[in-house]
């Protein structure tokens, strides 16, 4: 028989990744959101996080209402890795957007965010892997309530 406490330390466990992830994100979209720029690719970026935001607040809401259920637990074997790349890359990707970018008080002039390179690819790349984030989240949370 599994032990109990393990149990609600593994549901502690998956509360605190999927936290963080979604911290992160947020983040990124508090970022991206504050340069009101009306460029497409940066909408596209924007949309994206939104919706990446959306899943993982379903599943931190999940996870909250069973931390202990079995399902939860397996669940987050699958899912600790892309989290966890998750929150890196976010981080990452705001780091480099506060290097990039004006600082807030200076005058906003054009930003060539479709120029902008991250990790040997553009702001298209990483709207690409933020895409394969919230759909590897989405089977997982489909799985989950089914």
């Amino acid at each position: 028989m599994p032990d109990p406490l393990s149990a609600v330390s593994a549901g502690a466990s998956i509360l605190t990744f999927v936290g963080a992830s979604l911290k992160a994100v947020e983040i990124v979209y508090d970022t991206i959101k504050s340069y009101q720029s009306r460029d497409q690719t940066l909408s596209r970026l924007q949309n994206e996080l939104g919706t990446l935001a959306n899943t993982l607040t379903v599943l931190h809401e999940e996870v909250q209402a069973e931390p202990a259920e079995s399902s939860i637990i397996k669940l987050f074997e699958l899912l600790k890795s892309p989290l966890d790349h998750c929150r890196q890359v976010c981080k990452e990707f705001d780091d480099v957007i506060k290097t990039f970018a004006p600082p807030k008080d200076q005058k906003m002039r054009f930003i060539p965010w479709a120029s902008m390179r991250f990790k040997r690819g553009d702001i298209n790349d990483f709207i690409a892997t933020i895409g394969e984030y919230k759909s590897t989240i989405s089977v997982c949370l489909s799985l989950l309530t089914m």
